[in-house]
């Protein structure tokens, strides 16, 4: 049975589809990345240390990047009228503004040696919908990381430069979803008075990951320096999350989440169960397949005896609860994600007034095999395991062959135990929690990065600088769906570079980031158990404008 756990899936995804968002500094949004090989200002600190060594001075450099992300809209293509929660509508994306720093600090010990300090902003991820049933699955997400870094190189011979750097990172997530079938009559079955739903709210941070980086350019004096080849490694690590979870669903929908998420129920489970008892008696609860299911749909059917009156053979009569009859879950909520590793090659040549250069990258999310999700669920309550343990007995003296007939005998094991509302109430806490803990397998694909820029030196005071790259998405097409929209992304540069005085620099840069656009008909998809998706995202995109200065001492 899949849990509704996966609605929580949403981090990881959100990981992978948002991780290239920052390019960083005001030349690494100006050539798309590019900037590996040669470095111009104290970002190589971050980027690549190695080419710290090259530097003649000390260098400071602070910039500030200013986003514009913009949430993809999705048109809906599906014809399939066989289910009512099928997505009908298209939807819009929600739109952010945000504005993240870099700083970063070179100091020169010696002619071959070099020290440097970086604070910034490696990671933002910003993602929602403000459509009614697109909010079901995610109505926002955000996570962003800071990192600070301290980098050493040295040449080990006057052509090759080694470098290396450690990192210390600390994350913030925060998401929420909420599905309130009132506000989207396209979402709902008629057939029934089920309005609202449920919501929920995630909120945590990480511990302080540690990672490092090593680095070697190349600089042969055969060419006066003037072609440079570096090769960068980016470690992963694992980043562990912990905070609070809240989530409210009204019982109506709690019992359609056991069976949307694969659980079987009703006749079907009866009669499986009683042929199995029938068969094996007692024995068949050593099977551990056969008591989880027996236990669970008896707490299944003991909540549905709290919403509607049955006749004798499993028909409802009449609800007897409302929408405000919540199951509510407060607790702990842990999860961990592992950041993938990477490795770049680059290349650079300068050419008169022309400088070249290129970035080719691999990065390893195939490595990210488990999302784990933790949120310290509750041990049974001990009149659940009664309530259990009646029932079988009274089954296997009496059968249990139709619904009905199963929803009686719990309420004569209900009596017997003298099961009270408070141990309602904790066996359906019980029930939420068990159905919200999960841990769910990954199947991302590693990526390929290509970028490409250029530069050119107008005078002594002016440089301008254009880039493009493109990088395809670690989430493979089927994984589509509300929870992250992700396909290959490209990104368009421009930047222009004014030299004050030799100290003095200032620079502007623009970046355009557009994500393909991507159909998807996930009906097989974990997701598809919720909210089935079949349609195309399309138009969405990140525009970004860098402000940067720079000092050579």
């Amino acid at each position: 049975m899949k849990k509704f756990g996966i609605l929580f899936f949403f981090a990881s995804n959100l990981l992978a589809s948002n991780y290239k968002l920052v390019p960083l500094s005001s030349h690494g949004v100006a050539l798309a990345g590019a900037n590996l090989a040669k470095s111009f200002n104290a970002d190589a600190v971050f980027i690549n240390p190695a080419n710290m060594s090259f530097f003649n001075n000390s260098q400071l450099h602070f910039s500030t990047n200013y986003y514009h992300i913009k949430g993809p809209e999705f048109t809906n293509q599906n014809k399939n009228n066989n289910y009512d929660f099928y997505v009908k509508n298209n939807a819009k994306g929600k739109s952010y503004t945000v504005a993240l720093p870099t700083f970063a600090y070179l100091y020169k010990l010696s002619d071959d040696t070099s020290l440097g300090f970086a604070a910034y902003t490696d990671f933002a991820g910003l993602y929602g919908w403000n459509d009614d049933f697109a909010k079901s699955l995610t109505k926002n997400m955000d996570i962003r990381g800071g990192t600070a870094a301290l980098s050493i190189s040295s040449k080990i011979t006057p052509e090759l430069s080694f470098g290396a750097s450690v990192s210390a990172n600390f994350s913030k997530l925060e998401f929420d979803l909420e599905k309130d079938n009132a506000k989207s009559i396209n979402y709902f079955n008629p057939t029934n008075d089920t309005y609202w739903a449920y919501s929920g709210k995630i909120d945590t941070k990480s511990d302080i990951n540690y990672g490092y980086k090593l680095a070697l350019t190349y600089a042969p004096k055969y060419f006066d320096e003037k072609l440079r080849f570096s090769a960068v490694y980016n470690s992963k690590y694992l980043s562990k999350f912990y905070g609070s979870l809240d989530f409210k669903i009204s019982k109506f929908e709690m019992t359609d989440f056991y069976f949307k998420s694969g659980g079987i129920g009703g006749n079907e489970a009866a009669m499986f169960i009683d042929n199995i008892l029938q068969e094996y008696g007692d024995m068949a609860f050593n099977d551990e397949y056969f008591n989880n299911l027996f236990g669970f749909n008896t707490t299944v059917a003991a909540v549905l005896l709290d919403i509607y009156n049955f006749d004798s053979n499993g028909g409802i009569l009449n609800s007897l609860s409302s929408q405000d009859d919540k199951i509510n879950f407060s607790g702990d909520f842990r999860t961990e994600f592992l950041y993938p590793a990477s490795i770049n090659l680059g290349i650079a040549y300068e050419l008169g007034k022309h400088e070249f250069m290129l970035n080719v990258g691999r990065t390893f999310w195939n490595k990210f095999k488990k999302l784990k999700v933790d949120i310290n669920a509750p041990q049974m309550p001990e009149k659940t395991v009664q309530l259990i343990q009646a029932t079988a007995q009274l089954c296997l003296e009496n059968g249990c062959a139709n619904s009905g007939a199963l929803q009686e005998i719990i309420k004569q094991a209900m009596q017997m135990i003298d099961f009270s509302d408070t141990d309602k109430e904790q066996m359906q806490e019980y029930m939420l929690a068990a159905l919200l803990d999960d841990s769910l397998e990954q199947n991302w694909k590693n990526t390929t990065l290509l970028s490409i820029g250029y530069r050119y030196n107008y005078d002594k005071n002016w440089s301008f600088m254009a880039g493009f790259a493109t990088e395809d998405s670690p989430i493979r097409r089927e994984e589509i769906s509300f929870l992250a929209k992700d396909s290959r992304m490209y990104m368009y540069s421009l930047g222009a570079e004014y030299r004050y005085n030799k100290n003095l620099i200032f620079n502007l840069s623009g970046m355009y980031q557009k994500y393909a656009d991507v159909k998807t008909n996930n009906l097989n998809h974990v997701t598809s158990n919720f909210l089935p998706t079949v349609g195309e995202f399309k138009k969405q995109s990140n525009q970004i404008i860098n402000l940067g200065i720079s000092y050579n001492f």
